[in-house]
């Protein structure tokens, strides 16, 4: 048996960072971690023996910086380096200089992550393997003129995707001719600034079809295996939200067809280590789309159901170790989830969401509840690096039990300070179609199309809920705050002598602002809002909770409260407020401005327009870059444009204005 590493240097941050020292440390490895000056006090600094700092928050100046990581390894002795997955966990020059400093690159060698990590040689590779693969354009046309020739041959849809990288960015469909150009622009522009390189392909798209890849493990002796499946078609922008194993669904044939063609591209290219080979399956057919040389995102639900420790893995084999099983003795037990919260603003089309986390509650872990976090109360969600927070795993012996568990544990996870997704996760395992495993790539968008025909009602209710919990709240306050306990005057609900009390309070989400007139009963309320009335009793509210029955259904929300501001949430419903009581609140106000504002921190990479241009309504007017995401500004309403106050390469502040449209009359 090889001699384990001594130390482990890990070359990311975050949950990544802290999934990888746990398991390192379990081992009794010394481990080092790298932070920049945005990281000095995050979790995984904490986690690590040694920590060194390397540079400034951008991650081009210190988390992309190999010079720096390399260097740290050597100054700690690190004999190992363990990238993680992102940043430069498929960089093959980051493991060729490991590889020439005489440090063990935990992963495959820098000629396999070239071959694979480039997508048209992947593609090339794993047809000379037999494996089938999408039509797409040819490794030799790169310009404009080319791949639009490319895109007529393969048909549309399509999909443009950057040579290098994955992690969906970069990625744009097509439908016609008349997108391509725009989004081969916008393509390159993500290519360079995520994976510092521009080229880039056309590929065939196929709408309905799913997105299912398979665990691979290679050691030194050429041994390979497969850890099954993961489903991972409920994508937004090409990135997975949830993931899944088994694959629900899929025939035995189909199964077994993948795992053999997994195992075989493994086998072709001399591979070491962790990787996912990832396919597009419609119908009984599958096709090649690339493969990720490292651990993947989604690998807790492939060791919640197998009781492997992939990273242990991956550590003995990069150690010299063989593979701990062999193919027979791997077997796979019920049935996992994993979902990924991201810090944004699903209200916002999904804008990255920023600021300090101020409070944070997570449900309890055990043998079904997994948790993978880098995060914890006073940490600032930054611009810099990807909006991921934490995955939540549930695993049982069915799908359903898994679905059931992974519901209640976002329902029970509470985070302050930025907004996440939490609501949209709660709200897509409650969709049915995911429940009859009815899944493709395109699930999630059409879910939110039509939740958003279903959210006014949903919002009702919600806002509904929030005037209770905080009149009751307020309620709760008088009563314990009375002098005499025993006195009439400490009575918890409000009277009039000869009539029912009642109070108006002012409820403003988004743009919208309305007025909810509620009537105190002896232990009852009666509602009032703009589409009718309604009857209500509070069960309960105490804890950030409320369960309350509206016209007779019973409901319940958790609620988090700071001043005026209210964030109600159910299990598939969010809904932020701003409230104004009679006691003199601050009440709401509109948001108007002569001028556009930025969304969020950031960086304007491109202007499309001029002053004195005139503008159609949903003109794009700029595209500003951040958290390795591009947004672009569009404009509210037809007009003029006055002034561009901010120009390609400056930095931005959120809410900072940056076009002023005068509109049309």
């Amino acid at each position: 048996m090889a001699d384990m590493f001594h130390t482990l240097l890990v070359a990311n941050r975050g949950e990544i960072a802290c999934r990888v020292l746990r398991t390192a440390r379990r081992l009794g490895i010394e481990t080092v971690a790298i932070y920049s000056e945005a990281d000095s006090r995050a979790l995984h600094v904490k986690l690590a023996d040694i920590s060194v700092f390397i540079g400034a928050a951008p991650a081009s100046e210190s988390y992309l910086s190999s010079t720096a990581i390399i260097d740290a390894a050597k100054h700690t002795g690190a004999q190992a380096i363990h990238p993680g997955y992102g940043f430069l966990s498929e960089n093959a020059e980051f493991a060729e200089r490991c590889r020439e400093a005489g440090i063990t690159f935990v992963g495959p060698s820098p000629e396999v992550i070239r071959a694979m990590g480039e997508k048209q040689s992947a593609i090339k590779l794993m047809q000379d393997a037999g494996v089938s693969t999408l039509p797409s354009s040819a490794q030799n046309e790169r310009s404009d003129a080319q791949l639009l020739a490319a895109a007529e041959r393969i048909g549309y849809p399509v999909i443009v995707k950057p040579n290098a990288g994955g992690g969906g960015k970069g990625m744009h469909i097509v439908a016609n001719s008349a997108g391509l150009a725009d989004a081969l622009d916008s393509a390159r522009r993500e290519a360079a600034s995520a994976f510092d390189d521009q080229r880039l392909m056309i590929e065939k798209y196929l709408p309905d079809a799913r997105h299912v890849e398979v665990q691979v493990f290679a050691d030194r002796s050429g041994n390979v295996v497969h850890l099954f499946e993961r489903d991972c078609s409920v994508q937004r922008r090409h990135q997975k939200v949830l993931e899944e194993t088994p694959a629900p669904s899929l025939s035995a044939a189909l199964r077994d067809g993948l795992f053999s063609a997994a195992v075989q591209a493994t086998s072709a290219i001399d591979y070491l280590g962790a990787g996912t080979v990832e396919f597009l399956v419609g119908g009984d057919a599958y096709y090649f789309l690339e493969m990720n040389t490292r651990l993947q995102v989604e690998h807790p639900v492939t060791e919640l159901t197998t009781g492997q420790d992939l990273v242990e893995w991956q550590l003995r084999v990069a150690a010299g170790e063989a593979l701990p099983l062999t193919q027979a003795d791997i077997v796979q037990d019920g049935h996992a989830i994993e979902a990924r919260v991201y810090a944004e603003e699903p209200e916002r089309d999904f804008l990255p969401s920023t600021g300090e986390i101020d409070y944070l509650r997570l449900p309890a872990t055990d043998s079904f509840v997994r948790i993978d976090s880098g995060i914890q109360t006073g940490d600032r969600i930054t611009v810099h690096y990807d909006p991921l927070l934490m995955k939540i795993s549930c695993h049982a012996q069915t799908r359903t039990a898994a679905n059931a568990l992974l519901r209640q544990a976002l329902h029970d996870t509470e985070i302050t300070g930025v907004k996440t997704n939490l609501w949209v996760l709660g709200s897509m395992l409650n969709d049915k179609r995911y429940k009859e495993a009815r899944l493709s790539t395109s699930l999630l968008e059409s879910h939110l199309v039509e939740y958003a025909s279903r959210a006014p009602a949903m919002h009702r209710t919600l806002r509904l809920l929030g005037v209770l919990y905080l009149v009751e709240e307020r309620l709760f306050q008088y009563s314990t705050t009375a002098s005499e306990s025993n006195s009439p005057w400490s009575y918890s609900r409000p009277w009039r002598l000869n009539g029912s009390c009642r109070e108006t309070v002012r409820v403003a989400d988004n743009d919208s602002i309305e007025e909810i007139t509620v009537i105190h009963g002896a232990d009852n309320y009666v509602l009032r809002d703009g589409s009718g009335e309604m009857s209500a009793c509070v069960d309960t509210c105490s804890d950030g909770f409320i369960d309350a029955r509206i016209d007779g259904k019973k409901l319940r929300a958790r609620v988090q409260r700071k001043q005026n501001q209210l964030v109600v949430r159910s299990h598939d419903a969010q809904l932020s407020l701003r409230v104004h009581l009679t006691d003199g609140s601050a009440a709401p106000s509109s948001t108007q401005t002569d001028g556009l504002t930025a969304p969020l921190p950031g960086t304007v990479i491109k202007v499309m327009v001029v002053p004195r241009q005139h503008v159609d309504k949903g003109a794009a007017l700029l595209v500003i870059e951040a958290m390795k995401m591009e947004h672009t500004v569009r404009a509210p309403e037809a007009g003029v444009i006055e002034k561009i106050l901010y120009g390609a390469g400056e930095q931005v502040l959120e809410d900072t204005e940056l076009v002023v449209l005068c509109a049309d009359a």
